[in-house]
C-alpha cells in the first residue's frame, strides 16, 4: 500500500461505561435540559411529534430518578420538579394526539410511583389527572385507552367508583370542555365516557348534575361526524332511562335545542348506524313516556304523538317523489325520504321489543307494507333488507299468533328479494325463510306462502332443498337454481 500503516490510528482499550455511569452522567448534565423550556414546547408546538418527544423526555428523567431514588430540590429543581412534571403530563393526557396520550400515560405512571415510592403527598395531584384518566379509559384508540386503564388502577386502585362519585363536578365540567374538541375521536370519547355516570355510579350522585349532562349530549345529536351521532343517540337514550323525570321534559322544548327534532333527523341519517341508534333511543323514549305516572300528561301526549306522526309520515313519504329535504337542524346534511323510510322500519322494529307499544306498531303496518311496495327508486332494495333483518324479531317479540293477520303482506316482498340481483340480499332473504319456517312450522308457512301466490310454492320446495341439502353452495348458485 502507498501509505504507512504506521499512520493509522491505535485502538486504545477503555473500561466498559455501566448502566450506572450512563445515569450518572445523564443526571449530571442538567444544562442540557430545562424542565420549564420542555414545559412550553409541550404546550405550545403544533406537531403532535414533538410534543410525544416532550412527554417522553420528560418519562426518562422519570424513570431515571426512580433507578437513583433521589429528588433534587433549589437550584436543581429546575432539572425534576414534581409540580411541573405533573402539570406537563396533565397536558399530555388532554392532548388531541392518540399517540401524545399514550404516551403521557406512560408518564403518568411512572410519576405516581415515584411519588409512592418516595412516600410523597399525591391528593395534591388527584384532582389533576382524575378526569383526564377517566375520559382515556374509553379513548377510541385500543392501545390509549389499555394504558390509560393501567394508570387508572395504578391510580385509583380499588376505590374509582367512590372517587368519581366525590368528584363528579370536576370530571363533569372536564367533559363539557372536551365535547367542544375539534378531534371527532375526543368527543365520541366523551359520549362513552358519559354513559359510566348511569351505568355504575350512584343515581343520587348524579341527579343534580343530569341536565347539565344531557345538555352536552343533545348537542352532539347534529354532530358533523356519525360516529359522535350515533355515540350520542346510545347515551341519551341511556339517561332518559335512568332518568326519565329530568329528560324527558327537555326533549321537546320549542327551541333551538329540540332532543326529539334532532333524533327524527338521525332516524332520516345517511349511515345506517346512525339511523339504527336513533330508532333504539326513540322506541325506548316512546316506551317510558307511555309508562311512566311522574310525567306531566301533556308531556307525555306531546311526546307519543310526535313520535308516532313522524313514523307513518316517514313511511308515506316513499309514495312520492324520491327526493331531498332540508334539515331545518343542520344545513350542512340532508335527509333522503327513502333514508327516513328505513330509519322508520328499524323504529317499528324496535318498537316491538316493548309489549305496550304493540298496538301502535299494528296500528302503522299498512303504512310499511306500502313502503316495501314502492319501488321504483334504486335504493329501495335497503329498505328490504332492513326488512329480512328484523321480521323475524318482530314476529318473535310481539307473538305468532298476532302477527299472523298481517304476515301475509310480506311474501312478496320476500321472494321479491330472492329476485332482485343483489347477491347479500338474496342470502338475507333465503335466511330468512328458513327462520320464518322453523318459527311458524314448514307446513304452515307453505300453507301462506301458495295462498298468496301459488307460482310461488315450487319455488319455496327447491329454496328448502337447497338450504336443507347444500348449504356448501354459494348464492349465485342459489340465484340460478331458483
Amino acid at each position: 500500500m502507498w501509505f504507512d500503516h504506521e499512520l493509522k490510528p491505535k485502538r486504545v482499550d477503555m473500561p466498559p461505561i455501566t448502566p450506572r455511569d450512563d445515569i450518572n452522567l445523564f443526571i449530571r448534565s442538567q444544562d442540557l435540559i430545562n424542565l420549564h423550556k420542555l414545559s412550553l414546547t409541550l404546550s405550545h408546538s403544533d406537531d403532535s411529534y414533538v410534543r410525544e418527544l416532550s412527554v417522553n423526555i420528560l418519562n426518562d428523567i422519570i424513570l431515571l430518578h426512580n433507578v437513583q431514588a433521589e429528588i433534587y430540590t433549589g437550584s436543581e429543581s429546575l432539572f425534576f420538579n414534581v409540580d411541573e412534571s405533573a402539570r406537563m403530563i396533565a397536558t399530555g393526557l388532554s392532548d388531541e394526539a392518540n399517540h401524545v396520550c399514550l404516551a403521557a400515560c406512560s408518564a403518568f405512571i411512572e410519576l405516581w410511583k415515584f411519588l409512592k415510592f418516595k412516600s410523597l403527598e399525591t391528593n395534591a395531584y388527584s384532582n389533576l389527572f382524575l378526569p383526564r384518566l377517566c375520559l382515556l379509559r374509553y379513548c377510541v384508540a385500543e392501545g390509549v385507552r389499555h394504558k390509560a386503564a393501567d394508570a387508572w388502577l395504578i391510580f385509583a386502585d380499588s376505590n374509582g367508583q367512590s372517587l368519581l362519585e366525590k368528584e363528579l363536578a370536576l370530571v363533569a365540567d372536564y367533559y363539557a370542555e372536551k365535547f367542544r374538541s375539534e378531534n371527532y375521536m375526543t368527543r365520541q370519547c366523551c359520549c362513552h365516557a358519559s354513559a359510566e355516570f348511569v351505568r355504575k355510579l350512584d343515581k343520587e350522585s348524579v341527579r343534580p348534575l343530569v341536565v347539565q349532562i344531557f345538555d352536552n349530549l343533545v348537542n352532539q345529536l347534529i354532530d358533523r361526524s356519525w360516529e359522535v351521532r350515533d355515540s350520542a343517540n346510545l347515551v341519551c337514550g341511556e339517561y332518559v332511562d335512568k332518568f326519565p323525570v329530568e329528560c324527558l321534559p327537555l326533549l321537546n322544548k320549542p327551541n333551538q335545542k329540540n332532543a326529539l327534532e334532532f333524533l327524527f333527523n338521525n332516524l332520516g341519517n345517511d349511515s345506517y348506524l346512525v339511523r339504527s341508534s336513533a330508532a333504539q333511543t326513540l322506541a325506548k323514549i316512546l316506551d317510558i313516556s307511555s309508562n311512566s305516572d311522574v310525567l306531566d300528561v301533556d308531556v307525555k301526549a306531546s311526546i307519543h304523538s310526535r313520535i308516532i306522526n313522524e313514523v307513518k309520515s316517514g313511511l308515506d313519504m316513499t309514495n312520492t317523489e324520491i327526493d331531498k329535504l332540508d334539515n331545518p337542524s343542520n344545513n350542512s346534511t340532508s335527509r333522503i325520504k327513502w333514508q327516513i323510510a328505513d330509519g322508520c322500519i328499524q323504529l317499528l322494529a324496535e318498537m316491538t321489543s316493548y309489549q305496550k307499544l304493540a298496538a301502535q306498531v299494528f296500528q302503522l303496518i299498512p303504512s310499511l307494507i306500502s313502503a316495501l311496495y314502492h319501488r321504483n327508486y334504486k335504493e329501495h332494495v335497503v329498505l328490504l333488507d332492513t326488512m329480512i333483518r328484523r321480521l323475524p324479531d318482530m314476529i318473535k317479540n310481539i307473538g305468532k299468533q298476532r302477527f299472523k293477520a298481517v304476515l301475509d303482506d310480506f311474501i312478496e316482498p320476500l321472494f321479491y328479494s330472492l329476485d332482485c340481483g343483489y347477491p347479500q340480499i338474496t342470502k338475507k332473504a333465503s335466511d330468512c325463510m328458513l327462520t320464518l319456517s322453523q318459527l311458524l312450522g314448514p307446513s304452515i308457512w307453505k300453507a301462506k306462502i301458495v295462498k298468496r301466490n301459488p307460482e310461488y310454492g315450487p319455488r319455496y320446495d327447491i329454496l328448502m332443498e337447497l338450504l336443507a341439502t347444500g348449504p356448501h353452495r354459494t348464492t349465485e348458485d342459489r340465484q340460478e337454481m331458483l
